[in-house]
């Protein structure tokens, strides 16, 4: 075998070699990329403690509350809104956002009430007659305690819905595994990965 010929032998065997392993390097990088943007509805068990007072005594409690949230590929909780905007469900995320703005609306409002009926509850404390002192005191705990507080409550109840564990509010366990799915399985088909390559994340995840 003459040199030239071995030399290219050579060559061809490190270019098929450099070859598979950028290959393998691009398959290694897509997998990556479908793990870190994949969705996935998973229930946690959330624990709280206290304690309450019985007699003289203070009694520790403990309670567990068990819910369901939807997690991207890093294990973080996503905001409904976030959920939604992810998946395209443009509806239910607009009306997350209106939702949202009411809510905000309510507690400013509940608080701008509040704060009028204290203002009327100072002036009859300084009142120089009865009838206007009866007046303050009345208008201001209707402003205070039937207006204010309760707008606020529902307001802050609202708001929650928000948070992470309010993705539940605006979806069944059966909506949200439906917009999972067809988010997962449109990214597979993005990426061009087949079934195969994928299962081993799915199984993964579903032991979460």
């Amino acid at each position: 075998m003459t040199p030239c010929l071995l030399f290219a032998l050579v060559a061809s065997g490190a270019l098929a070699a450099d070859s598979t392993d950028a290959e393998t390097k691009t398959d290694l990088q897509t997998l990556v990329k479908y793990q870190n943007q994949r969705l996935q509805r998973a229930t946690y068990n959330q624990m709280s403690t206290g304690v309450v007072p019985v007699g003289s005594m203070l009694v520790p409690y403990t309670t567990s509350h068990t819910g369901w949230a939807v997690y991207d590929g890093g294990g973080a909780p996503l905001l409904p809104r976030d959920f939604a905007e992810r998946v395209g469900d443009q509806s239910t995320a607009q009306r997350i956002q209106r939702d949202k703005k009411t809510a905000t609306g309510m507690v400013i409002g509940g608080a701008a009430a509040a704060v009028g009926g204290l203002g009327l509850l100072v002036g009859a404390a300084v009142s120089p007659t009865e009838s206007d002192n009866l007046v303050g005191v009345v208008g201001g705990m209707g402003l205070v305690f039937g207006v204010g507080m309760p707008l606020q409550l529902i307001g802050i109840g609202r708001v929650k819905r928000q948070g992470v564990l309010g993705t539940a509010t605006y979806y069944t366990t059966d909506e949200a595994d439906g917009w999972v799915s067809t988010h997962n399985t449109r990214l597979q088909n993005t990426l061009g990965l087949p079934d195969d390559e994928i299962r081993g994340i799915e199984l993964g995840g579903e032991q979460r």
